[in-house]
Order: C-alpha cells, then structure tokens, then sequence
C-alpha cells in the first residue's frame, strides 16, 4: 500500500515536472519565433527631458536578454555600469524592456552611488528603426527613489553595410 502512494504521487510530481517543462519549450519557442526583428545591435540616440542628446548602444539577444551602455554612463557625478536586463514582445512591433544599471560616485574608487532602473517601450518602424519612450528611476544605495527622468530614442540597427 505505501509503496503504491509513493508511486502515485512520484507521478503526479514526475507529470508536473513534463507538464512545466512542455510550458517553458513551448513559451521559449514563442519567444524566439517572435524575437528576430528586435534581435541585435543598435546605436540609439538618447533625449532626457531638457538635456541634450547622446549616444548609446543597445543589444537584444534572442533568449529575452537585453544589455546596454551609453556615452552619460562615464559622465560625472555618477559612473554607470552598461545596463542589463530582459524584454519581451508586447505585440509584433513592440517590445518592453527593463534594464538595471549600478551607479559610483566619480573620483572615488568605486564607492556605490545607487542603481538606475529604465523602463521603456519600443516601436520598431521597419526592420531597421525603432523609436521608444520610458522612464529612468535612480535610487540610493538604501533603496529609495531618488531621481525620475522620462526619455526617448531613436534607434538603428547596426549592419555589416552602412
């Protein structure tokens, strides 16, 4: 009798285990399927509100996968990190994006000066433009929000012909 129980619920936990990993093929092959007109390089031109522009590059890797660096990351007070993260398709077209970078205050061996979060949505025009808008969150090092600054960019992909 008990080794009968242990044989159902070793297949009910064994049935579980095919049913989330028949789940996480299926949504990893939706993902990649859709992935291929966001994946890879582009160079992006930044807008903060009120400042001026700069550049950035952005890298979308098939897997949901985002990494990101730009010209303000070595700008004082703060030194940046290149951003990583993840995204994922909203719609054909449109992606959502969220990346964290780690902030240092400048001129100080690296002593931590917080984290900044972007969130963002992106529009591709054609196979080669996209446009986004969103928001990035600085927070302390304990933690709390310090800073909100809305943005846009225009993006390019990166190809082996100009």
């Amino acid at each position: 009798m008990k080794t009968l129980r242990k044989f159902r619920i070793t297949s009910i936990v064994m049935a579980g285990f095919a049913a989330c990993g028949l789940m996480l093929s299926a949504l990893h092959g939706q993902q990649t399927s859709l992935a291929a007109p966001v994946t890879g390089t582009w160079m992006q031109t930044i807008t903060l509100e009120g400042q001026p522009s700069f550049q950035g590059l952005v890298t979308f890797n098939v897997d949901g996968t985002v990494t990101d660096t730009t010209q303000s990351d070595v700008m004082p007070p703060d030194l940046a990190s290149p951003g990583h993260g993840v995204w994922m398709n909203l719609n054909p077209g449109t992606v959502r994006f969220r990346t964290v970078k780690l902030l240092s205050l400048a001129g100080t061996a690296g002593v931590p000066a917080g984290t900044a979060v972007t969130t963002g949505t992106l529009t591709l025009h054609d196979s080669n433009d996209f446009q986004t808008t969103g928001v990035t969150v600085f927070y302390s090092t304990s933690g709390q929000p310090t800073l909100t600054v809305p943005f846009t960019t225009v993006g390019k992909r990166v190809t082996l012909v100009d």
